[in-house]
C-alpha cells in the first residue's frame, strides 16, 4: 500500500506522455490495485481462508475484490470531478488542481463511468458460482457503483 502511495504522490499529468493513453491506464490501475485494491483484496481473502474456502472459491473472491478495488478508485476520481463538495467533505476538482493522474483525466468522465460499470459487472459476474449466498458482497459492489461520497 505505502508503495502505491508513493507511485500516486509521484504521478502527475505533466509528469507522463500524454499520447500513451493505455501506458497511462495500466501505470493508473497498478497504482490502484497496490492502494485500494489491496485493501480490499485482503478483506475478501482474510474471509475465505477463515473458512477453509475451496481454491476455486478463493479465485472467484479475488476477481471480485480486484474489480471492485479498481471501480471504488474509478468512482472516487469520477467524484473528484462531479461530487459534490458538502457530501464528499472536500472541494470538487482538487486532483485537476494538482494536476494528478486520473482516470477522467486519461478517459473522460463518460469513459470512466462506462469503465467503473464494467468493473463492477465484472465483480458481479465473478460472484455467480455463489448463487445468492454472496448477497453482502453484492450489496458492496452496488454500493461502490452508486456511491456519492
Amino acid at each position: 500500500m505505502v508503495e502505491g502511495q508513493v507511485l500516486d504522490m509521484q504521478s502527475d499529468c505533466k509528469n507522463t506522455k500524454q499520447g500513451n493513453k493505455a501506458g497511462l491506464l495500466d501505470h493508473l490501475t497498478h497504482i490502484h490495485a497496490l492502494k485500494t485494491g489491496r485493501m480490499i483484496c485482503a478483506s475478501v481473502a482474510s474471509g475465505a481462508v477463515s473458512v477453509d474456502a475451496p481454491d476455486d472459491f478463493k479465485q472467484h473472491l479475488a476477481e471480485y475484490a480486484v474489480n471492485v478495488g479498481l471501480a471504488f478508485q474509478v468512482m472516487d476520481d469520477i467524484l473528484n470531478v462531479q461530487g459534490d463538495p458538502k457530501k464528499m467533505g472536500k472541494a470538487a476538482g482538487s486532483d485537476a488542481v494538482k494536476n494528478k493522474l486520473t482516470f477522467p483525466a486519461i478517459m473522460g468522465v463518460k469513459g470512466s463511468i462506462a469503465y467503473a460499470k464494467k468493473l463492477t459487472d465484472g465483480a458481479l459476474e465473478a460472484l455467480e458460482i455463489f448463487n445468492g449466498n454472496a448477497d453482502p458482497l453484492r450489496a458492496i459492489a452496488g454500493y461502490v457503483i452508486n456511491r456519492d461520497r
